[in-house]
């Protein structure tokens, strides 16, 4: 009987553990996929393909903020935040808006958003 409760007690402590795990450590809101608008490796004067930069998109009343930050080098969580970059009225929108990332010479761009590569290479 004393064994049987046990058993119980722990079933019960593990399933409430993952459920609270859950709602701890869940992907937020800007890692889901379907909120995802564009992502690329770019080259930097530190390596090749050494910042991510990452788009998405947010529900900000009728329409969707749209935005971004860089990441820094891989396998760790070190990022520079571009905040909101632009607005779209879909995710449609924003992907054809915003969904092109490319390095021209000296500047970053996201769609109609840019910045200049040096304020993006000030982490060191």
């Amino acid at each position: 009987m004393k064994t049987h409760r046990i058993l119980l007690l722990s079933i019960f402590l593990f399933i409430a553990g993952i459920g609270v795990g859950w709602v701890l450590f869940r992907p937020s809101l800007d890692y889901n996929l379907d909120n995802l608008v564009a992502m690329q490796w770019v080259d930097g004067k530190y390596g090749k393909g050494f910042y991510g930069v990452q788009v998405w998109l947010e529900p900000e009343d009728e329409k969707y903020s749209v935005n971004g930050r860089v990441w820094i080098g891989r396998g760790n969580l070190y990022w520079q935040d571009l905040g909101k970059i632009g607005i779209a009225n879909s995710p449609e929108e924003a992907v054809q808006t915003f969904g092109d990332i490319l390095l021209d010479g000296p500047t970053l761009k996201i769609g109609r958003y840019s910045i200049e590569k040096k304020l993006i290479e000030q982490h060191r």
